[in-house]
């Protein structure tokens, strides 16, 4: 491990005003069979257990490369792009308790077609904002709860993927008229509020929209279920106000809305695809993400949020890929807008 003598900060902004300084070091990245010279690692000056991998946009960002772009550059992969899926669910009523068992795939250069149901829906990337860097933002036109939009009237909104969010973060006047809906019994300004338990078990959906493409899921996989002292059980809603005022007309969609999409994210064409999660596959059917237009096998461009609206060609190249099992326990560790890979020590 060599010291660049470097130093940063880093802010995160949605889940917290937390201001963190480190330094930046190169070492020797081994996966699988495949070996990374002079990976640039930021070393954090906090005590922490979780680690963050940065596969986003790196030299987009700054003068470094993310590890998905130095896969790339090692031959490794043929495009900037990877796909993930969680293999047991998170952060909800229905998670286990094992804190051996893994939470995520991450699937180098390949689409895995058994972990995902019906039609990979593709979305354009949006711009980024002049004060953000870019990362992995996509148009939202519709969130809803039973059928009944909490949306305001107008344009689209944006949408942050990112798993290293616990939660899914949504506009303080959309938050209100959430919590309302549901039956929240108690607000909190800097975590989840507290939800009735037996919530869970209503017939309540949840509808996340993306133009044509969209997405029922339980509201149960957005409570979580605490027990505390007098063996009482009291439990949170995971859909929480946002806490920064900077990107305050955004949403950001966490690990409890990532844990039942499959999702592919394809740097080098700009592009964000989304699937339903298929839980009943035991086989793998992996294919090979390719370059140029057509990169992402079997996704279909949706029509009316992007400038061309042709289909995606299926065109279709088996490949083993470069996979990577991440994260043990029930906390997911994959940073997917981060720049850097940051180690916590």
């Amino acid at each position: 491990m060599n010291d660049l003598h470097s130093n940063f900060t880093v802010s995160k902004s949605i889940e917290s005003s937390m201001t963190i300084t480190g330094e930046f070091v190169t070492d020797t990245l081994v996966i699988g069979d495949t070996t990374v010279e002079s990976m640039k690692i930021g070393i954090l000056n906090v005590d922490a257990a979780q680690n963050i991998m940065g596969l986003g946009y790196g030299e987009t960002n700054s003068s470094f490369i993310s590890l998905t772009e130095a896969l790339v550059n090692a031959g490794t992969i043929k495009s900037p792009a990877f796909s993930m899926y969680m293999e047991t669910p998170v952060h909800s009523i229905y998670a286990g308790t094992s804190q051996d068992e893994k939470t995520g795939t991450l699937l180098f250069g390949g689409v895995n077609k058994s972990k995902y149901n019906g039609t990979l829906h593709t979305l354009p990337i949006i711009n980024n904002p002049a004060d953000y860097r870019k990362a992995f933002r996509i148009n939202i036109t519709s969130f809803s709860i039973n059928e009944t939009s909490v949306f305001p009237e107008g344009p689209s909104i944006q949408a942050l993927l990112d798993a290293s969010l616990s939660y899914t973060y949504v506009p303080e006047s959309i938050a209100q008229d959430i919590f309302s809906r549901l039956g929240v019994t108690e607000t909190s300004t800097s975590g989840p509020a507290s939800i009735p338990c037996n919530t869970t078990s209503s017939d309540t959906k949840l509808t996340f929209a993306f133009g044509a493409a969209s997405f029922k899921l339980d509201i149960g996989l957005f409570i979580e279920r605490r027990s505390v002292f007098n063996d009482e059980d009291i439990c949170y809603l995971g859909i929480v106000a946002k806490a920064d005022t900077k990107g305050a007309d955004s949403v950001g969609l966490g690990a409890n809305f990532l844990q039942q999409i499959y999702t592919v994210y394809d740097m080098g064409n700009d592009e964000i695809s989304l699937a339903q999660r298929n839980w009943n596959s035991n086989e793998d059917e992996i294919v090979e993400i390719t370059t140029g237009k057509n990169a992402v096998p079997g996704s279909t461009l949706e029509k009316g949020v992007a400038d061309d609206t042709k289909a995606k060609d299926a065109h279709e190249e088996k490949s083993t890929g470069s996979r990577i099992d991440e994260c043990v326990g029930r906390q997911l560790c994959l940073s997917i807008f981060a720049i850097w890979t940051l180690f916590y020590l």
